[in-house]
């Protein structure tokens, strides 16, 4: 998670993969949306080229 700063105020955002290579696994995705982060964009892994989601979630 990175640390910035939106609207004037501290938000957390956090980079994972859209959908985790194993099936089995229950994938960073459902644990960021259960912290309550919410999706704000889709960028590819620039090594890889996987798909993946921008979260964001404001803190206190």
């Amino acid at each position: 998670m990175l640390l910035a700063r939106g609207e004037g105020r501290l938000v957390g955002v956090v980079i994972t993969l859209d959908r985790h290579p194993d099936p089995a696994d229950p994938g960073a995705f459902a644990f960021w949306t259960a912290l309550g982060h919410r999706v704000v964009g889709h960028r590819p892994d620039l090594e890889r080229g996987r798909p993946c989601a921008v979260l964001r979630k404001p803190l206190r």
